[in-house]
């Protein structure tokens, strides 16, 4: 027993695992050429590639193409998008998130937030239908969409054995065209239970054995495609034939039969066909370098090759490898013998027996004879060997991870493969494997289709042959890249030493491009034998296109600049050519902090007595922060209190007078032609009055003249009347006629859009019916009326004519009045009140306004245009005692006077001293020009009188003599109406009578009835002086009365008692609260 596993130990050790490497049996490439002339910079496909991404979305992991409705379908998470197949313009959008409750159960089982979404994970087209899994928060659901309309969901399937669980786990899934469903992924919650199954279709559910290592060793599955009634898939795994020298993983295509009707008994449920063969990618020496951990898969159909990307281990020396198989050596290690161990402690050998079950062949023992087969025979003994000795392609110190393959057809070499392999980093590169023999692998870009110094991790790379484009799906978006950049070539030389299959000169249009209608045998399209680019004449370096600005740092400072750059790799310089002249970064907008002025002086104190403050101020603008800079730090304003300031008299607080904000912008000019008005405003908020403060003093909205622009005038004639006698001799053989016509003017004025010129007429003399002009002197005909020099307020017109011959009678000009109406004005704003003309005590304030015209210089409007009112400053001395003034009464009538009056409110009155009423002649204001509600009245009468035109324009005016008799007349009327109100109220009250009888109430709705009462105080012990009184057989208790007939009427109040409205006194007891500390009125 021990010589065997001796034996055994050694043949392992034969092919050691690339753990086992040192540094120095890293693998050379067979492949030396250099990146230099292939290199193409993310700038440089930026013009070409097309790009879609949605915020909040990730994960774009799904792509499926439906090229008859020129669309492409992409999973990613929580959504769903139908895509154009070019530009990638979004058609549709489906949301497909897990809902809420499913959320809050995944993150109960322990799982993660970002983990717990609905990655959209399975997805093909069948027919004019789309099937869609998802793992739904660790609980996988499907739906069948229809393909035109994603949002209408047809049918609802749950997603086990549909899906995996974990949106993270490697998967490959195929929809056959029979409808069945192969996925290979895990299956479980907890990701133990990995397997091949098939689901859906018209077969049976069908799964590689359960926790069975012979079967399946902790795979990780890669790609799945069917081929002649078999479907294959692509993995890697532990290998389990080497479990006895250590853990190594081994490359597998598995295959199993379409047509597998499952086993008997135990293997009912599980495949009967199911067989694994050992994918070899390595570099042959004395100790060959195995790349054992495949990555991706493309398969060929129609050459029958598959072409397949390999790495090393995520721990080991990193390098990748790309190796061609071909199905021939596939089935034939399908074919072979068998590796079989018959204990868990004996090697493995190979064995011969009947494979006719596996080929898809019914076998002579019927089901059970391939259920014995199957429980025994998993693995092949030969490995699939690939075609060539060395892989095709070996990338070191890289990891690949995806590949897509195209075939393309050239004009002398025949079908050229193209593979693109893409690494970890989010770079392409693109080959050309020329069929030999010698087969020829050349590399011939190397793309960066992501921002220089960024990676991307892309999760799927596809190539559709109807648009020459690669798609990337990486975590942010979706990329589509063209297959080639034929452009990139100016010459033909250039063009034709690329090599690339794709690009050939075209003779006709002297460019390099693709074949024409994709036919290379096209004579004007040139190619040449397609190989390895050579290129021998020295290439000048090109700049690259600016990027996006970006921030970067100042040189010795954290600041921050605006920064763009551009590289000299389009082209690159190669064998001595010249190298880019410029510069490569450009810097802008470099960030300036602000910086404080110096202090202003102190103001004024805010008040002239008691608690005020006085300010400074000081700005951020030396320098103003710019372009992201730093704002200044500390305060804009402070205040001091000022402390020599006396006590203020009144303890009310401080009046805050009212001050105006700035002024707003100038409106637009109300004309666009001619002259108009333009206004702005302003707020009285800096302050707002408060505390018993004025108001702002003047107007709120300010007007001004604006515009002074000509108003072009378009004239037109109208036509001619019809010739009107206007004359005649008498003699009834001579008749004199005329025909007229008008002018019409159009100014484009706002005030006057369209007026009428002048009347024209022409004149002929009529004698036995010929007709001819009167006129035999030598004037011309009169010409147009000039425009009227005044606009408002009665202009002129002059229209003149000249004289052709010696001699003319009559005059040369003519003039008419025109634009009668009268100029109006408007008023503009109050000027600023004057100070007051008494520094203390009370005084006078004067302000002004303007009439303004935009069309007259001397407008006229009504009103006065000054103003005057009283003021009062601080108090004078020997007056600190007293109030305000009040505002000066009305005068009643002409010679009268006007009065007004102040309260003392200190509490001492011999402080106060000086009257506490004024007065003033009325007669005196007549001849200030103060405007008083009087006159203003009178103006207003007068003013309507005048327009009316009634009357001869005295008649209809009233003086201020007669209006001030008539209110002395109303005053004497009133003085005696209240004195005989006064007169009767005192002798009825005096009548009144306190009630000493008792006093029934009624018992009406009235829920409240006035009794009198005093302030009654209640005794200590006293049973009858009970907070609620009672009203016993219709009378009130005698210690109330006696209370209310010994205080004074005038000691009375009013108070009510509520009636209980639920017949809580049904014996006559009335309710009240009657609290000795409330006093009650009658």
């Amino acid at each position: 027993m021990v010589v065997v596993l001796g034996l055994v130990t050694c043949w392992c050790c034969l092919v050691p695992p690339t753990s086992c490497l040192s540094p120095n049996d890293t693998p050379h490439g067979t492949h030396t050429h250099q990146e230099a002339d292939t290199y193409v910079s993310y700038d440089e496909l930026a013009d070409g590639t097309d790009r879609f991404s949605l915020t909040g979305v990730k994960n774009y992991t799904q792509l499926v193409f439906d090229p008859t409705s020129y669309q492409v379908v992409v999973g990613a998470r929580d959504r769903v998008f139908r895509l154009s197949l070019v530009g990638l313009q979004l058609l549709e959008t489906s949301d497909w998130a897990a809902n809420k409750s499913t959320v809050e159960m995944c993150s109960l089982k322990g799982q993660s937030h970002a983990a717990c979404h609905n990655f959209v994970r399975v997805m093909h087209i069948y027919r004019d239908r789309l099937l869609v899994c998802g793992t739904n928060a660790f609980n996988p659901l499907c739906t069948w969409r229809r393909l035109s309309d994603i949002n209408h969901i047809e049918g609802w399937e749950r997603g086990l054995t549909r899906c995996p669980y974990d949106p993270f786990v490697p998967l490959t899934s195929l929809l056959t065209s029979e409808g069945s469903l192969y996925l290979g992924s895990s299956l479980d919650f907890s990701g133990m239970d990995s397997a091949f199954i098939r689901s859906l279709g018209p077969g049976v559910t069908l799964r590689t054995h359960k926790y069975d290592l012979k079967w399946l060793s902790s795979p990780k599955f890669v790609k799945s495609f069917e081929a002649a009634g078999f479907v294959y898939f692509i993995f890697r795994e532990n290998a389990v034939e080497y479990l006895n020298c250590g853990k190594r993983v081994s490359s597998r295509i598995g295959r199993v039969c379409k047509g597998d009707e499952g086993g008997t008994r135990v293997l009912r449920s599980y495949w009967t066909t199911f067989l694994k063969a050992q994918l070899s990618c390595s570099v042959p020496g004395n100790v060959p370098f195995h790349y054992d951990y495949i990555q991706d898969l493309t398969f060929l159909p129609k050459e029958q090759v598959l072409y397949g990307v390999f790495s090393t281990a995520d721990n080991g020396l990193m390098g990748s490898a790309v190796c061609l198989f071909n199905m021939t050596a596939v089935n034939a290690s399908f074919d072979g013998p068998f590796k079989y161990q018959s204990d868990p402690s004996s090697a493995w050998e190979p064995v011969t027996a009947d494979n006719n079950h596996f080929r898809c062949h019914k076998s002579a023992g019927g089901g059970r004879q391939a259920s014995l087969a199957a429980d025994k025979f998993q693995l092949m003994d030969q490995p699939v060997i690939p075609q060539t000795p060395h892989p095709l392609f070996l990338l070191p110190s890289n990891r690949l991870s995806h590949m897509a393959v195209d075939v393309v057809g050239t004009r002398q070499s025949g079908s050229v493969h193209i593979v693109f392999v893409a690494d970890s980093g989010g770079t392409v590169r693109k080959l050309s494997v020329v069929p030999g023999p010698p087969q020829i692998v050349c590399l011939l870009e190397v793309l960066h289709p992501f921002p220089h110094n960024t990676s991307a991790t892309i999760h799927t790379l596809k190539l559709l042959k109807d648009t020459n484009s690669l798609y990337l799906g990486t975590d942010s978006e979706v990329v589509r890249l063209p297959v080639h950049r034929c452009d990139r070539y100016r010459t033909r030389a250039s063009c034709l030493a690329a090599r690339d299959p794709y690009c050939g000169w075209d003779e006709g249009r002297l460019q390099c491009s693709p074949p024409p209608g994709r036919n290379p045998f096209v004579p004007t399209w040139i190619q040449g034998v397609i190989d390895c680019p050579r290129q021998e004449d020295p290439v000048d370096g090109g700049w690259s296109g600016w990027s996006s600005w970006a921030p970067c740092v100042q040189m010795g400072s954290s600041d921050s600049c605006q920064c763009r750059h551009r590289s000299c790799g389009s082209p690159r310089p190669a064998r001595g050519g010249a190298q880019c002249v410029g510069p490569n970064t450009e810097v802008a907008n470099c960030t300036v902090h602000g910086g404080w002025t110096s202090w202003s002086s102190w103001s004024q104190c805010s008040a002239t007595c008691g608690i005020a403050v006085k300010t400074r101020r000081r700005s951020c603008s030396n320098p103003e922060p710019r372009h992201g800079g730093r704002v200044c730090v500390g305060q804009e304003r402070t205040e001091i209190y000022c402390h020599s300031l006396p006590h203020c008299p009144s303890y009310t607080a401080l009046p805050v007078d009212g001050g105006w904000s700035e002024w707003g912008e100038w409106s637009r000019c109300s004309a666009s032609c001619g002259s108009g008005i333009r206004r702005r405003r302003r707020t009285c908020s800096r302050p707002s009055p408060r505390n018993g403060g004025a108001d702002c003093t003047g107007c709120e909205e300010d007007t001004e003249r604006c515009g002074d622009w000509p108003c072009p005038e378009t004239r037109r004639l109208t036509s001619w009347t019809s010739w009107l006698a206007v004359n005649s001799t008498g003699q009834g053989s001579t008749v004199v006629q005329r025909r007229f016509r008008a002018e019409c003017v159009a100014t484009g004025d706002q005030d006057d859009p369209l007026r009428t010129g002048g009347w024209r007429h022409e004149e002929r003399v009529c004698q036995d019916g010929w007709c001819g002009d009167t006129e035999t002197s030598g004037w011309s005909g009169w010409g147009e009326w000039s425009q009227c020099d005044k606009p408002c307020g009665e202009g002129k017109q002059i229209r003149q004519r000249s004289c052709d011959s010696g001699s003319c009678s009559g005059v040369a000009s003519l003039e008419r009045p025109c634009n009668k109406q009268p100029c109006v004005g408007m008023w503009g704003c109050w000027s600023a009140w004057s100070a007051c003309s008494a520094s203390c005590g009370s005084g006078r304030q004067t302000r002004q306004r303007t009439c303004l015209s935009p069309t007259h210089p001397d407008p006229m409007c009504s009103g006065h245009s000054i103003s005057h009112q009283s003021c009062d400053n601080q108090v004078c001395p020997g007056e600190e005692g007293w109030g305000a003034w009040s505002q000066w009464s009305e005068c009643s009538g002409g010679g009268e006077e006007r009065s007004r009056s102040r309260t003392c409110l200190s509490h001492k009155p011999s402080q106060c001293r000086g009257l506490d009423i004024q007065r003033e002649s009325c007669s005196q204001l007549l001849h200030t020009g103060e405007v008083t509600m009087l006159e203003s009245v009178s103006e207003d009468l007068g003013s309507s009188k005048s327009d009316d035109g009634d009357g001869d324009g005295d008649g209809g005016t009233v003086s201020v003599q007669a209006m001030v008799l008539s209110c002395l007349g109303c005053l004497v009327l009133g003085a005696l109406l209240g004195a005989l109100a006064t007169f009767h109220i005192f002798v009825r009250r005096k009548r009144r009578r306190v009630p000493s009888s008792p006093h029934y109430m009624t018992a009406k709705p009235n829920h409240y009835v006035s009794v009198p009462g005093a302030d009654w105080k209640r005794k200590a012990g006293g049973g009858s002086q009970s907070p609620n009184g009672s009203l016993k057989n219709g009378s009130i208790k005698s210690s109330l009365r006696a209370a209310m007939t010994s205080v004074p009427l005038k000691e009375f109040d009013t108070a009510t008692i509520k009636r209980s409205s639920h017949g809580s006194y049904g014996n006559g007891h009335l309710r009240a609260d009657l609290d000795s500390d409330t006093i009650f009125n009658f």
